[in-house]
């Protein structure tokens, strides 16, 4: 059975679809229609995406990272993966803006994904890995 893992939502993002919100209502509410309907759009897009990215790892050993609806999902396979670790971004005041999960894969190649439950999509990622190198 397939392992779907979904999306957290990080503090930036939905500060930029408050602001982009609040610019559209603006824009509605100062007659600049074109504009308007353009930020709305933009809003639709983002809130697509934040909703449907997922982080699926299947019985065949892949992991596909699925960015929403109107974007091409990227396959990479679990034997291809040379690290899996959690990672944090800049720190203020011993506080972290962001925490991460860095993939390596490839030949010097990383993604970084935000899944909702980061131990068990690391643990799961880990074990699947084991479980290829085995066979």
């Amino acid at each position: 059975m397939n392992s779907i893992f979904h999306v957290r939502i990080a503090w930036y993002q939905h500060l930029y679809l408050i602001l982009l919100g609040g610019l559209s209502f603006f824009l509605l509410w100062d007659k600049s229609i074109i504009l308007a309907a353009i930020c709305m759009i933009m809003l639709v897009l983002l809130i697509e995406r934040f909703i449907h990215t997922t982080y699926t790892i299947t019985k065949d050993g892949k992991l596909i990272i699925s960015s929403g609806r109107f974007s091409k999902p990227k396959t990479i396979w679990l034997k291809d993966i040379l690290s899996v670790e959690r990672r944090n971004s800049v720190k203020i005041v011993g506080f972290s803006v962001l925490r991460y999960v860095m993939i390596g894969y490839g030949a010097g190649r990383y993604l970084s994904v935000l899944p909702l439950k980061e131990q068990e999509f690391i643990d799961l990622l880990e074990r699947k890995r084991k479980e290829l190198m085995e066979d």
